[in-house]
């Protein structure tokens, strides 16, 4: 029922406002003046710009955050799939140039079943080992590796 109420505007404005004339209403019940009244109305007018200006930049950077985790979730979905249907072909057929390839493969097999602790041993072999890559076998179209 909120969420109804703060997504009807009009009733919303209408709501904000009799709350307003009925806190002026007490108050100057209270307080009996309305010189003094007056005054605090005029200050809290005053000083409008100012909590317009500070909801503002407030709202603005939720949605900067908000916008950038979406721009993340989606270049992290784009990314998945570059790695997914080119990838992964890319490095199966650059392997052929590495120098010990079986090796690499062997420390570097991932199945579904790898925990923390296999990442954390392929990282460091991967930092532990001096990966050399042959270019010299490498031919791309008409271009051969000597010169």
């Amino acid at each position: 029922m909120l969420r109804k109420l703060i997504l009807n505007k009009m009733l919303m404005v209408s709501l904000l406002t009799s709350i307003s004339l009925i806190l002026y209403g007490m108050d100057y019940i209270l307080l009996g003046s309305a010189t003094e009244l007056s005054i605090w109305f005029l200050g809290n007018l005053a000083f409008l710009p100012v909590y317009v200006m500070i909801v503002t930049l407030m709202i603005e950077r939720v949605l900067k955050e908000r916008e950038r985790h979406a721009v993340m979730r989606k270049l992290n979905m784009v990314i998945g799939v570059f790695f997914s249907e080119v990838g992964n072909r890319l490095l199966k057929e650059l392997s052929v140039y590495v120098v010990c390839c079986n090796d690499l493969k062997a420390h570097l097999l991932i199945n579904g079943t790898w925990k923390q602790p296999e990442f954390s041993a392929a990282l460091d072999y991967l930092q532990k080992s001096d990966l050399k890559i042959e270019s010299t076998r490498c031919e791309v179209a008409g271009v051969s590796g000597t010169a």
